[in-house]
């Protein structure tokens, strides 16, 4: 994307230093298992469409401001640790970060709105993630950060945000993060027009290189680089640091700067499990989640499936009981030519507002395998994968 939210703050968004050291330990990580190949057929009729009203998921607890001393309490821990968190490292005005809003759950845990710095009308914002009794807290920094007017509707636990890409509003970008006390996870991210052809023409429907997702590389990120040759060419303060990247990934490391979370990273291991990461380990996957990175028709994480199926064409969702539940989505057409070498892993953006963006039968004896073209109306690409085929 040319145009990234903060260069129109007047700053360029860099974050924490970058790891030093030859080798990144892995907190978990095994095998992935690989996404069906087979292409799939439409539903039955028993699919229908439906609107999603934004309500709670049955049990989970209110959302409340909190109140101002315990705000307090929160917000002094979390600024001993600001240099720890990477917490608001690009005020262009250094002044202090101050908490605008803290969230309990009433389940001990806090979502913190700091207010970074405020520029061209607007705040920079980041968002920490605190969770613990008896003012004994363990703090986290979300991976988040916003430019805009982010609000959290404390009846669903959405955080909404608008940003304007510039001082007239010729274009809008508006995100959803849904918060489930443990990360704000992205529902969509679109881009709005305020007048018309104003996206457009700033240049925000086609992906600068430097944000552009290939069937080879994200951003600067290639499959087979090596760490070594990854840090040459992220910003110097950029940071690396081991992440668990889920069920069935080899060793794992989160690549962050701006104060956000930019992409994830897997290598290639003998022994995925107990082997670190070294300066000459070669990547393997690489995972967007992030909504700034797009295919070079503008999908991305974040983008509407309504939105997407306008490139690619009809959506299928599906879902394996037996492979954790993880609903991918396979587009008529796809994203990438099928002869790079290279695979892709689409996955939805479910466990937000929903359980799955696809709209299933409703049969208690349904088989573990599901697929479906029918989906809801907030269903979205929650992130988008690339990895080697098996056989290079």
């Amino acid at each position: 994307m040319k145009n990234n939210q903060f260069r129109i703050l007047g700053a360029v968004i860099l974050c924490s230093s970058l790891l030093s050291c030859k080798s990144i330990e892995a907190k978990q990580s095994t095998q992935l298992q690989t996404p069906t190949a087979e292409s799939a057929t439409a539903q039955s009729s028993e699919d229908t469409a439906e609107s999603v009203a934004l309500t709670l998921p049955s049990g989970q607890p209110a959302t409340r401001l909190v109140d101002d001393l315990q705000k307090s309490v929160i917000f002094n821990q979390i600024l001993q640790q600001k240099q720890k968190l990477g917490l608001c490292q690009d005020s262009i005005d250094h002044t202090e970060p101050r908490a605008t809003e803290v969230f309990s759950n009433g389940q001990g845990q806090y979502l913190v709105n700091v207010l970074c710095f405020t520029a061209a009308y607007q705040g920079a914002y980041e968002f920490i993630l605190v969770e613990g009794v008896n003012n004994q807290f363990e703090i986290k920094h979300s991976g988040l950060s916003l430019a805009g007017y982010p609000t959290l509707d404390k009846k669903t636990n959405v955080l909404y945000n608008d940003y304007k890409l510039n001082g007239a509003g010729s274009c809008i970008q508006s995100s959803q993060h849904h918060w489930d006390g443990y990360q704000l996870k992205l529902v969509s991210s679109v881009f709005e027009d305020g007048v018309e052809n104003g996206c457009k023409d700033l240049g925000v429907r086609s992906p600068s290189a430097d944000k552009l997702i290939t069937a080879t590389s994200v951003g600067p990120a290639k499959l087979g680089m090596t760490l070594a040759e990854l840090r040459q060419v992220l910003p110097s303060n950029a940071k690396l640091e081991p992440t668990q990247l889920g069920v069935d990934l080899p060793s794992g490391a989160r690549v962050s700067f701006g104060g956000e979370v930019q992409y994830d990273l897997a290598f290639d291991s003998e022994n995925a499990k107990t082997s670190p990461i070294f300066d000459q380990s070669r990547i393997k996957w690489i995972i967007a989640r992030n909504p700034l990175y797009q295919t070079a028709e503008g999908v991305g994480p974040g983008t509407l499936l309504k939105e997407a199926v306008s490139h690619y064409g009809a959506a299928t969702l599906a879902y394996n009981y037996e492979s954790e539940s993880r609903e991918s989505i396979d587009f008529a057409k796809g994203p990438f030519s099928t002869t790079s070498g290279t695979r892709v892993w689409i996955r939805s953006n479910q466990w937000t507002l929903t359980d799955f963006a696809g709209l299933y039968p409703e049969d208690e004896q349904r088989a573990s395998y599901q697929q479906t073209q029918n989906y809801r109306d907030h269903a979205a690409i929650g992130s988008i994968a690339i990895y080697q085929s098996p056989a290079h």
